[in-house]
């Protein structure tokens, strides 16, 4: 039973891999198989087709985005602590498996309608915990009044681009990068007393 498991996960990981750079549409079975060195028809003892394959990638990097963030969200922490830190966890989740983020922000399209649904359904889900801090915020008069849903979406917008330059190797980790950017955000929402 071990031994699947690793196969399977392997496949993932393999999978993510080539979708991310090759794309999907571009990407065969036969890559996969070849990538994993095992019979094309070996892969569908692990996934029913394709497009399963890829509904899963996308289901798992927004699992773990919201697996991660959800605890920092339903916290007691003041909201300019939970943004700063959801923004952190974010950031260090994009650039910690920048494959399967590079997939789940890039591929919906690929996806049939019922499915592509199930995504976005997600997604939704997910800029609602970052919307809910954000009016907790406002409400209690630490951020000041801004349009939430526009703020929103230029926070997702920077944190969600770091798997396309991100490196492990370059001059700052993951955690530094995170922290800059709640840094830019919160001096952007924070509520300033009258000079």
């Amino acid at each position: 039973m071990g031994n699947e498991t690793t196969r399977r996960e392997e496949l993932l990981v393999v999978a993510a891999r080539l979708f991310s750079r090759k794309g999907y549409h571009a990407t065969s079975m036969q890559d996969i198989a070849d990538e994993l060195n095992i019979l094309r028809g070996s892969l569908y003892h692990y996934i029913e087709s394709k497009e399963g394959l890829l509904y899963e990638l996308m289901e798992l990097g927004i699992q773990t985005l919201m697996e991660r963030v959800r605890p920092i969200v339903e916290s007691d922490l003041p909201p300019d602590e939970k943004l700063a830190r959801l923004i952190q966890q974010h950031t260090v989740t994009i650039a910690s498996y920048p494959d399967f983020m590079a997939v789940f922000l890039h591929e919906l399209k690929s996806l049939s309608p019922p499915r592509r649904e199930r995504i976005l359904a997600y997604r939704q889900e997910y800029d609602h915990l970052v919307r809910r801090i954000l009016v907790e915020g406002v409400e209690c008069g630490v951020f000041r009044p801004v349009d939430v849903r526009v703020v929103s979406f230029a926070l997702l917008g920077m944190v969600n681009w770091v798997y396309q330059w991100y490196s492990p190797d370059g001059p700052r980790s993951a955690e530094e990068i995170g922290a800059i950017f709640a840094n830019v955000v919160l001096q952007g929402v924070l509520e300033r007393p009258e000079k």
